[in-house]
Order: C-alpha cells, then sequence, then structure tokens
C-alpha cells in the first residue's frame, strides 16, 4: 500500500506500548498509527514527573530542559499542559508519574530544527518558585535526623550547628538561621569528602 504523505519533513516510526516499533511483515489493524511526520517548527517536549513531585506544578511556570545529546546547552519553554491522570511510568516500571508537555521557544530560545529532532531524550527543571536573596546551602552538606544539623568548619577545628532550612530541591536547600553567608561547612562523608 502506498499513501502520499499530506507534507515534506522528517519520518518517524511509532512505537507501541511496549516501545516496540513496526517491522516488515507485522500487522496493523485500522487506526493503529504506524509513521508520523512532525512540523519541526512547532517542537514541543512530552515529559512526566514522578507523582509526589507534581503537586506543586502549574501551567505556565518555567522550564529549562537539557538534551542528552547537547549537555552543555539549555533549552527554555513553559509548562503548556499536565495531565490530570496519575499512570505507571511504563509497562516495565510501576511508578507513578504525571505527564506533562512544554512548549518550547515560548518568550525564550527558538526552536532549533537542525539539531532538535523528535524523540531526542532530555531531562528538565521546571521552576515552582523563587526566594530572592535565599542563603543556600548544598543538600549533601545537611546531616539528617530529627533536627538537621551541618559541621560548619572554623579555625580551631569544627562545630554542630542545628541551622533553620526552608525550601529545598534535589541538590540545594534554602538556610533560614543558624548560619550566614562565608561559613564554611563540611559536605559528603565524615572525611570532609
Amino acid at each position: 500500500m502506498r499513501v502520499p504523505a499530506p507534507r515534506a519533513g522528517t519520518v518517524i516510526y511509532v512505537p507501541d506500548w511496549r516501545g516496540d516499533k513496526l517491522k516488515v511483515g507485522d500487522s496493523v489493524w485500522r487506526g493503529r498509527k504506524v509513521l508520523e511526520i512532525p512540523d519541526l517548527q512547532t517542537l514541543r517536549a512530552d515529559g512526566e514527573v514522578f507523582e509526589a513531585r507534581a503537586g506543586r506544578l502549574e501551567v505556565g511556570q518555567p522550564v529549562t530542559l537539557t538534551l542528552d545529546a547537547f549537555p552543555d546547552e539549555e533549552i527554555h519553554g513553559t509548562l503548556q499542559a499536565l495531565h490530570r491522570t496519575v499512570q505507571a511510568r511504563s509497562w516495565s516500571d510501576p511508578r507513578k508519574v504525571v505527564r506533562l508537555e512544554v512548549a518550547l521557544g515560548v518568550g525564550y530560545s527558538e526552536v532549533d530544527p537542525e539539531r532538535m529532532r523528535p524523540g531526542m531524550r532530555f531531562s528538565g527543571r521546571v521552576e515552582v518558585g523563587r526566594v530572592p536573596g535565599a542563603l543556600t546551602l548544598p543538600l549533601a552538606a545537611v546531616i539528617p535526623g530529627a533536627e538537621a544539623a551541618v559541621r560548619v568548619r572554623s579555625a580551631v577545628g569544627e562545630e554542630l550547628r542545628r541551622p533553620g532550612l526552608g525550601e529545598r530541591n534535589d541538590t540545594w536547600v534554602e538556610v533560614r538561621s543558624g548560619l550566614r553567608e562565608g561559613d564554611r561547612v563540611w559536605v559528603g562523608d565524615e572525611d570532609g569528602a
């Protein structure tokens, strides 16, 4: 069978629910997507976030993406849609995720169809809030416990402090009290690594 394409473009083979692409001789049914021809000028990023982190996301928040193929370059966009259902990440990964869509180049950088292709892998960050002028600390410096503690270096050794901590992400935590700019803290294991 020959079907003429409605427009010129890059042909994408659409994988099934297991991630497998069709091969010559495979059976298909009516309505099954086999190929797509995306419009490279209107690329968007389809992603997912774990259920536990989805509660603070809202449409319109700024997003920063990094393509696996170009890890040193950031692409900016805006959270365009947040799906209302929670589902398993895949048939082989039962962790719960929420799907989301990111509009690329909205108010930020332009989409580069020469470097950005459908199906490319990426990682990203959604900005859920901003604390102007905050003092931050690497999360790895915090000793967990009933009251979080930090080992602070001094001229005569070190002391254990229990600072007041605030907002955090995967790598940084806001310091609200108990430390000041210029304090040197231990990061990592007991050997100070």
